[in-house]
């Protein structure tokens, strides 16, 4: 293994225990609210990083403003989804799905 590899390997494990303890934080906060109170303050404290009014350069194309729309509510949806589906999973085996939904989504274009 060479030293890029090697890298790659490090960072790859890092992100995935990152990705694995927000399981753990949003099952144990999901203890003490409801799934849409927990949501709303999660996406309200991002909202704080990119707030509407935020200029783009270039300025997107108008159908694209549709098409991001429609993305974010697809997103949106998953999101709730997830969630409240760590209510009835332990955050291992909702970590494994959605580990596996990412991977079938990258993998399944290239059959």
């Amino acid at each position: 293994m060479n030293a890029d590899d090697a890298r790659q390997a490090t960072w790859t494990a890092r992100r995935d225990r990152a990705v694995g303890t927000s399981f753990v934080a949003v099952k144990s906060a999901l203890a003490d609210a409801t799934t849409v109170a927990f949501l709303t303050v999660r996406f309200g404290i991002g909202r704080t990083r990119a707030p509407p009014w935020t200029r783009f350069r270039p300025r997107p194309a108008a159908g694209s403003c549709g098409a991001g729309a429609l993305l974010g509510a697809l997103v949106a949806v998953g999101f709730v989804a997830q969630t409240a589906g760590l209510g009835d999973h332990d955050p291992s085996r909702s970590a494994f799905i959605v580990r596996s939904s990412v991977l079938r989504g990258i993998v399944s274009p290239l059959w």
